[in-house]
């Protein structure tokens, strides 16, 4: 049946539906006249045909789509490393080819899926990473993922990693990203502006208040951040909170780079505004490039990603591409940007590219209002000083159709991936929890395993220490 099943009716009044199958499906109808769609993702043009059908006759229907750009001979790959296969509602039985056949249909390259898998309790990790080679094909590959951590302060989710069962849930997250660093993954905040406050389990709060709410997200910020990107096309692609959100992260000089996630639950009757190919982040792997955890990891280490809910873009300054620095000085440079939207992701009808915007640290400098289905434009820029560019295309559902791509920086040095925690003075006490008298002992400052500092003292101290450190107290000949 219908796995999407949006009314316009209900918010956010669009209509919406839709059922996803590999090339050819035969279906039952009713006689009658019947409108036929079919769609491929954002890189086709979708087709329709009216067919009348009669009593005891099986009309076959043929649709061709034509692309309107190719993004993978570019060396652009789409995909979604939010997607779950099993999130507990189990309101329908689904499996790896369901959700690889519908994130395919809908035009993505990959997906990650999380938890639950199919076959937990029985099968172990190469299990699962065998039943999505299963379903995986020349065009497309399934991987499998993790929305991990994810606990009272706000989810993440993780790709490339190459074990994601043994990462930690529990706060504070930046241990968890370390595991996922250390086995070549990555990790990004996912649902960042999320509050679903309820009382679900006998009239008590469950978990915390809206725990979906990233509520760690600025403390892992001045780890570095400890996270390597963002989800800011999430739940509402326009929303302006998300979107102000991520340039102050780069007003702050980190290197975040841009995301979109589905969130789609394949075990819940629908998926309604959250299908897979929805919401689509591209990676750079280059033209020809292979689709692995190596390759994905290292276009978002790049910042070469762009998100979107429809809207395709290619933006570059020069030659340079998003994730590149380049110096400022008097060089005059042409910001490029191209734009495509041959109908509206969601509902397939026809649509436009309704507004391109080149933005400087946050600040709109440039727009236009082409209100075609394809745009080229061009605007000469020259830099004296630090800054950062990003473009953002809408269609003319502005508040449904969004792209974004990951910012180009201007900078004397390529913006680091990463920076040193951020280090702040502690002032502690050493006393006797019974007496309450001052004691004297053994200060450590501890990174995991690595003393950073180690000092006596007596009473009250002071040290300045990086925020994801930790400090022991030893007691004498403890």
């Amino acid at each position: 049946g219908d796995r999407l099943a949006v009314s316009a009716k209900d918010w956010p009044n669009r209509e919406i539906h839709g059922v996803f199958i590999r090339g050819t499906e035969t279906f039952p109808l009713p006689p009658g006249k019947t409108t036929v769609t079919a769609a491929h993702g954002f890189e086709y043009r979708a087709e329709t045909q009216v067919v009348e059908l009669k009593e005891g006759q099986s009309p076959t229907v043929e649709l061709k789509l034509q692309r309107v750009t190719n993004m993978r001979a570019a060396g652009w790959v789409a995909g979604d490393s939010h997607v779950h296969m099993i999130h507990g509602e189990n309101q329908r039985k689904t499996g790896y080819a369901d959700v690889a056949t519908t994130c395919e249909a809908n035009g993505l390259d990959f997906a990650y899926v999380a938890q639950e898998l199919v076959g937990a309790g029985q099968l172990d990790l190469a299990g699962y990473e065998a039943e999505c080679a299963k379903v995986s094909t020349d065009s497309f590959r399934l991987l499998v993922g993790g929305e991990r951590p994810q606990d009272l302060l706000g989810h993440q989710t993780l790709l490339g990693a190459t074990n994601p069962y043994v990462i930690s849930n529990e706060v504070p997250y930046y241990k968890a990203a370390r595991t996922i660093h250390a086995q070549g993954g990555i990790s990004l905040y996912v649902h960042p502006l999320r509050y679903y406050p309820q009382k679900q389990y006998q009239e008590k709060w469950i978990d915390f208040p809206g725990n979906n709410l990233a509520r760690e997200l600025v403390y892992d910020a001045f780890l570095g951040p400890s996270f390597d990107g963002l989800s800011v096309l999430s739940d509402e692609p326009s929303n302006p909170n998300a979107h102000t959100l991520w340039f102050s992260l780069l007003n702050r000089g980190l290197f975040v780079p841009v995301f979109a996630d589905s969130d789609a639950t394949f075990d819940r009757p629908t998926l309604g505004m959250h299908a897979p190919g929805f919401w689509t982040t591209y990676f750079y792997v280059g033209p020809g490039g292979k689709i692995d955890h190596a390759t994905l990891t290292e276009a978002v280490r790049k910042g070469q990603t762009f998100a979107t809910t429809g809207p395709l873009l290619q933006f570059r300054i020069g030659d340079a591409i998003s994730g590149a620095t380049l110096p400022p000085g008097s060089t005059v440079r042409t910001v490029k940007i191209d734009a495509w939207l041959p109908q509206h992701a969601f509902t397939l009808e026809k649509s436009a590219i309704g507004k391109i915007e080149l933005i400087r640290n946050g600040i709109i400098v440039k727009t236009w209002e082409p209100h075609t289905t394809e745009a080229h434009v061009a605007h000469a820029i020259s830099e004296t000083e630090k800054c950062w560019y990003t473009v953002r295309v809408s269609g003319e559902d502005a508040p449904w159709q969004v792209g974004v791509a990951s910012p180009i920086y201007f900078a004397a040095q390529p913006i680091p991936q990463k920076r040193a925690p951020f280090a702040t003075t502690v002032r502690g006490r050493i006393y006797d929890f019974k007496t309450g008298l001052e004691r004297a002992g053994t200060v450590e400052i501890r990174r995991d395993d690595r003393v950073l500092k180690s000092f006596p003292a007596r009473g009250r101290f002071r040290v300045k220490m990086p925020l994801d450190a930790e400090i022991i107290v030893r007691a004498p000949n403890s």
